[in-house]
């Protein structure tokens, strides 16, 4: 039976085309007319704007680089040309701009002849921003050319429904980030550590204007003092970024009951580190709604978590049946790993959760012990650990208790010669799997048969159905790397500001 495009309302069918990958949905801009319309306004939902080549920024700024790299001239003039055709179309065409509704933009300019005219791109590309009325979120990766002044204004100015604003760190201190009133997010992309303190306007005493629907703040602080909270009435997620010390760390918690995520994305000094673990045990009665904790340890080296710290953390995590995410890059040593598992065990309702171990290996016993004390409905795992990954039916046991996990990330720093093919096989659900740096997209098929998407259909007892992992992500897309790729919030968080190298 032959089903007409006009069999089906407008409405059903924008709901099937936001399943294609984003390649099929180019291709349905040329089946008819209205298919047409509905793609177009898909593609061009998200529109990334490429300044300068970032795998030769990257060259020349990696500590592995060896020899002259060889640039391409006429790819960078064409990927120059593309960027300024869509800003120019915006500019033209209000119909075509208004269906953008995030902008992305990637400035790894490395070549002198372009960088000279930087002043005329951003005046273009700030031309273009004022265009873009329906505009929700703006990420700007990238320090060359910076994020100039008069484009975050452009976005303050013309940008009503803009919720979401994540910049550099270094472009902090010029930014008004206080004139965004109707922003939910404020973030940074990039976690580089620095012992200069990063001042911006979103601190006290420079904020004296209320943001009443800021929930979620991603930025760098000297002190918890530093945050204005009285100007914060909404403030739900809090990540504090390239923290200098924690003084008065408690006192900052005790104040924000409301508080659902709390991260700690900052290198923390070893005199700190019992501290922050004492403030927490005495503030569990403050959080009651806490359904996230992200805790990241001191680097580049990493510290392991002392007994009477353990107990510390433990009697803050304890039987909390709101938590739903845990991630952990302090190691636990593996004679303390039955106090933290046995503690991760009552919590009901985990749902993405990080073990970094000192040197327990992971092998088939350890891997199958897990089942003991997390649920099979997890959706994400991270396991980071110094011990060995040698037997490559390890994993066996495991993908027979997790059957519904999406993601799974694993690292071992010894040499290994389990591949990724054997991590993976087994899973059911398995969307993507990182294994010591590289990600992989997975993909399902019976033998000798095409490979598809993970889907309701694949289940355990469907035996025949293999996963595939595909080939790795790009090092571009990994170190630019975003809710996008990930294609769930919650695997991103579970990553984020993490350094992937392979």
């Amino acid at each position: 039976m032959q089903l007409d495009v006009d069999d089906l309302p407008p409405e059903l069918w924008h709901h099937v085309l936001e399943y294609l990958p984003r390649p099929d949905q180019r291709t349905c801009r040329l089946v008819c007319r209205a298919f047409h319309g509905l793609a177009t306004a898909m593609v061009f939902d998200r529109v990334v704007v490429t300044f300068g080549d970032w795998d030769i920024w990257d060259a020349f700024n990696g500590e592995t680089m060896e020899g002259t790299v060889v640039t391409n001239p006429d790819a960078q003039a064409q990927r120059e040309a593309r960027t300024l055709a869509i800003l120019d179309h915006f500019v033209a065409d209000p119909w075509f701009a208004g269906m953008v509704k995030h902008l992305e933009v990637h400035a790894f300019e490395m070549d002198d002849g372009l960088k000279a005219d930087t002043t005329s791109l951003m005046a273009r590309l700030t031309a273009a921003v004022r265009t873009l009325r329906q505009l929700h979120s703006f990420v700007w990766h990238g320090q060359d050319p910076s994020l100039p002044l008069t484009l975050v204004e452009a976005l303050s100015t013309s940008c009503p429904f803009l919720r979401i604003l994540s910049v550099p760190m270094k472009s902090l201190p010029h930014l008004p980030l206080t004139t965004f009133r109707t922003l939910h997010t404020i973030s940074i992309t990039d976690a580089e550590y620095t012992r200069d303190t990063i001042t911006h306007t979103l601190s006290t005493p420079h904020c004296t204007t209320e943001l009443p629907y800021l929930h979620t703040l991603q930025l760098p602080y000297a002190l918890p003092a530093d945050i204005p909270l009285d100007r914060l009435p909404h403030l739900t997620h809090l990540e504090l970024v390239s923290m200098h010390a924690y003084t008065g760390f408690g006192a900052l918690l005790r104040s924000v009951p409301r508080l659902q995520s709390l991260a700690l994305f900052s290198p923390v000094h070893e005199h700190d580190q019992a501290a922050i673990f004492g403030e927490l045990a005495a503030v569990k009665a403050h959080l009651p709604h806490l359904a996230a904790l992200a805790l990241q340890g001191p680097t580049p080296r990493v510290s392991v978590i002392s007994p009477p710290e353990l107990a510390q953390l433990c009697e803050f995590v304890r039987g909390r049946a709101a938590l739903r995410r845990l991630y952990l890059t302090f190691e636990i040593a593996t004679a303390d790993l039955g106090v933290w598992l046995g503690t991760v065990k009552t919590l009901p309702n985990m749902e993405i959760f990080d073990l970094r171990m000192q040197d327990q290996p992971l092998d088939r016993a350890f891997l199958s012990s897990l089942t003991r004390y997390l649920p099979p409905t997890l959706s994400a795992m991270k396991l980071t650990s110094g011990g060995h990954l040698v037997n490559k039916d390890a994993f066996d046991d495991f993908w027979a208790h997790f059957t519904a996990l999406g993601f799974l990330y694993v690292r071992t720093w010894e040499a290994t010669a389990v591949s990724v093919q054997d991590v993976v096989r087994g899973a059911r659900k398995l969307e993507l799997v990182g294994y010591n740096g590289l990600f992989h997209d997975v993909q399902y098929a019976r033998p000798g048969a095409d490979a598809h998407p993970a889907s309701d259909s694949d289940s355990g007892a469907d035996v025949d159905v293999e996963p595939l992992a595909r080939p790795p992500w790009s090092a571009r897309r990994t170190a630019l790397r975003g809710v996008d790729d990930f294609r769930c919030e919650g695997w991103e968080w579970l990553m984020r500001h993490l350094t992937i190298v392979p």
